[in-house]
Parts: C-alpha cells; structure tokens; sequence
C-alpha cells in the first residue's frame, strides 16, 4: 500500500509510525525516516516498544522544495542488520501560499 504524505512548506511534520511484526521488534535499535530528493535523514523516537514517532520542525520544512519525492522508513537492528521497511513512499511537498505564520 502507498500513502501519501502531503506537507505544506513550513508546517511541523508530526507522525506517529507503529512496527508490527514478531520478536525481532524489540530488537530494533534504529528507525530512521529518509528523503533523498529533500536532504532528510532523521531518527525517530521511541515512544513504546512498537511505537516511534518522526518530528520534523517548521524551520527545515519551510526550506523543503515543493515537488513530489519518496521516503523510505529504515530499520536497524541491534546486531547490525539494516532492513528497508518501507521503500519509495510518496511525500508531497505543497507550496506555502499564504502569508501567515
């Protein structure tokens, strides 16, 4: 399934992403969101053991290129193992019309 993120240039990005799967959850030592085309590299918190949660501030956001781009969701593992949960998703960035804020 594809799911478009949609964000207007300076507006906070907040997600709340949920890991399901079996034992090897517990194990994850990252969870890094990525956008190539928009220079993103950020790690999420970690809220519960399924539970991490990406904040990216209206500062960086309000520099991000309106256009359409993809995003992966990375995983690392504690032994050092890298998995690519989640491969090209789209994120619309729309531009900022309005003068407020």
């Amino acid at each position: 399934m594809t799911e478009v993120i949609r964000l207007v240039q300076g507006d906070e990005l907040s997600l709340d992403l949920n890991v399901t799967g079996g034992d090897e959850v517990q194990d994850i030592e990252e969870l890094i969101f990525s956008c190539a085309e928009q220079n993103i590299i950020k790690n999420c918190t970690k809220i519960s053991e399924n539970l991490y949660f990406l904040q990216i501030p209206s500062e960086e956001t309000k520099t991000f290129i309106p256009k359409i781009a993809s995003f992966d969701i990375t995983l690392k593992f504690n032994d050092g193992e890298i998995l690519t949960a989640i491969f090209q998703n789209k994120l619309e960035i729309l531009k900022k019309r309005n003068k407020i804020g």
